[in-house]
């Protein structure tokens, strides 16, 4: 680099006019343009781009202005002179938005571009000038017409090199150093962008004092050197502000999602995971996959397998639902995606995994089924029960008639006291289906489920002892009565305690419990039996299903029956080894005047009318 020393020592500083020009000279239109660029952005310190500051005080900092405020940059306008190898990118970094953010102060004011440049342009423009002639055989047709050169224009634009004016941003092309300083008073650096230098020789005869001048090789090692920490603190930023906004995008999202390795390993996870877990990202970054709800909640082969691994050794996306119950012994249900991340290669590198708590859907779904199945065996029910009870009537009273015939030995009698016995059996059976396929039709009322607990359990304590189960009342001193059918109540807590004692063939303690939770108040059943596994928590209250050897099948559904038509709802938490709790929410009878009936003489209920 080059640059022409001034004779004599700098001249002070004139003082600023107040046309707010900072040179007594008018300016022309390339340099206006240039201060004006400049200006704009001023604020920029003049280590702009260190990453430093420092103390702005005038004795430190020359570019500090007094009382603390950073001066102007002083405008830097550059021409560049020639064709070469390094037109293109030379050029293209003067252009680039992300180098003009980075050093606003920079700007391309002028071009040297001779005849001789014009004519070496199209090499740099990846278009010939004109197709090689060649002469034609004396006996061939005359050739078309040859084509008309490309437009100087195009190659200019092809070979990276901004617009004329007065185009948006456009530079003026000048054919000799004397016509570009001449044009360009102000210019603080020319850059002969040819290969060989034709132009250094030039440009020194002409350039005026205190202008740098570069060749190409020294343009290309300054610019690159410069443009390495100032655009890649522009790309860090950028980089930065893209993460953060993906961050927030994935934060926002309700279902776990993780970003594993190709061995399993967290690599990232959302917010989701760490408001459901706990911790903090580098407590779980690093950990396996499975350590999150434990190997048993997604691996099993029952479960069909780790989705993770299909989509490793596949290379495609899997998907399962997979089934665990949470801390309050209540069954959750998740659908696991796993998708594969690969590069531009094709490789696999990571997989995204996100888990989609779906159990109120399925919850509803469940429902919406058991609504359909209970609508068909009503209908099925009531026709097998009243084609069955006939000749059960029948073979009843023909095996009493054969217990009291004299002519019958012991073991005869036997076999009909077992057939009558059957037949009462399935007599009892249809009785239960008939009355579950019949709506219940509760009577609504008001009941108080604490004084409801104590009469079933003095009624169903009878034998506790002897079983070694121990009674534990829970209840709440001061809750609302409840809206429903005391009777039918009664019958479901009846079926309640009958089958928390059963899960306790070795003993232990059935609890009662009464309370209020939001809008419902609820009576709730609990033991320390057995528990019920997590596949069977939607069976449990379908109709004939019973994982009792003799059990119809028919307490637990009509139970919820009944609760859900008097406008409650039944809760199941169980765990295996640990036990079971079944609460029935019932809705809690408000202070609000009771309707006014009609008088037995008015059954219009015209006495109702205002």
């Amino acid at each position: 680099m080059t640059t022409l020393p001034s004779s004599g020592p700098p001249a002070p500083h004139a003082p600023k006019p107040e046309s707010g020009d900072d040179t007594a000279r008018p300016a022309p239109e390339h340099a206006k343009h240039g201060a004006d660029h400049g200006t704009r952005h001023a604020g920029h310190r003049a280590d702009h781009g260190t990453g430093h500051g420092t103390d702005c005080s005038p004795d430190r900092d020359p570019a500090c202005a007094p009382g603390g405020q950073t001066a102007p940059r002083r405008p830097f306008p550059v021409a560049l002179a020639g064709v070469g190898r390094a037109l293109r990118p030379v050029a293209g970094l003067l252009q680039r938005p992300d180098f003009l953010q980075g050093f606003p102060w920079v700007h391309l004011a002028g071009m040297l571009l001779t005849p001789q440049d014009r004519d070496e342009l199209a090499l740099h423009a990846c278009q010939p000038l004109s197709a090689p002639a060649t002469a034609a055989p004396p006996s061939a047709p005359p050739s078309a017409p040859p084509s008309a050169p490309p437009d100087p224009a195009v190659l200019e634009a092809r070979a990276g090199l901004p617009p004329t004016p007065p185009a948006p941003g456009g530079v003026d092309r000048f054919e000799s150093a004397a016509a570009l300083f001449a044009a360009l008073p102000g210019l603080r650096m020319v850059i002969d962008l040819s290969d060989d230098g034709r132009h250094m020789a030039g440009l020194r005869a002409a350039a005026p004092a205190g202008v740098s001048l570069l060749d190409a090789g020294g343009a290309l090692w300054v610019w690159e050197m410069l443009a390495s920490e100032k655009l890649c603190s522009t790309c860090n930023l950028h980089l930065r502000e893209a993460r953060d906004l993906f961050a927030t995008l994935i934060d926002q999202v309700d279902e776990d999602i993780l970003l594993l390795d190709t061995e399993g390993r967290i690599v990232d996870l959302n917010r989701n995971i760490l408001q459901r877990k706990g911790g903090t990202k580098d407590d779980w970054i690093g950990t396996c996959c499975w350590q999150l709800d434990g190997a048993a909640f997604c691996c099993p082969p029952e479960h069909g397998g780790c989705t993770f691994r299909e989509t490793v050794t596949t290379g495609h996306k899997a998907e399962r639902i997979h089934t665990k119950v949470n801390e309050d012994g209540r069954a959750q249900y998740f659908r696991v995606y796993t998708y594969p991340v690969t590069d531009d290669a094709g490789r696999l590198t990571r997989v995204i995994e996100m888990r989609r708590d779906i159990t109120n859907r399925t919850n509803m779904e469940l429902r919406l089924q058991q609504a359909e199945k209970m609508a068909a065996i009503g209908e099925l029910s009531t026709y097998v029960a009243h084609e069955i009870r006939n000749p059960l009537f029948a073979i009843g009273g023909f095996a009493n008639s054969l217990l009291r015939s004299p002519s019958l030995d012991e073991t005869a009698r036997g076999k009909v006291q077992v057939i009558l016995e059957e037949s009462r059996r399935l007599d009892t059976i249809l009785k239960s289906i008939l009355n579950f396929a019949r709506p219940t039709s509760p009577v609504q009322g008001e009941v108080d489920l604490n004084l409801l607990a104590r009469q079933t359990m003095e009624l169903m304590s009878i034998g506790f002892d002897q079983r070694r189960i121990q009674v534990d009342m829970q209840l709440a001193p001061a809750i609302p009565k409840a809206h429903g059918d005391g009777e039918m109540l009664k019958q479901c807590l009846i079926n309640l305690v009958k089958n928390a004692q059963e899960a306790m063939p070795e003993g232990g303690r059935l609890t009662v419990r009464t309370g209020m939770s939001q809008q419902h108040v609820h009576i709730a059943v609990s033991d320390t039996g057995v528990g019920i596994p997590a596949e069977l928590h939607d069976k449990i209250f379908s109709p004939f299903f019973s994982t009792k050897e003799k059990g119809a099948g028919i307490g637990l559904a009509m139970s919820r029956k009944i609760i859900e038509e008097m406008g409650g709802r039944v809760d199941l938490q169980s765990q295996v080894g640990k036990g079971t709790t079944i609460t029935l929410y019932l809705q809690p009878l408000l202070a609000v005047p009771k309707p006014a009936e009609p008088r037995r003489d008015d059954p219009a209920g015209e006495g109702m009318k205002g």
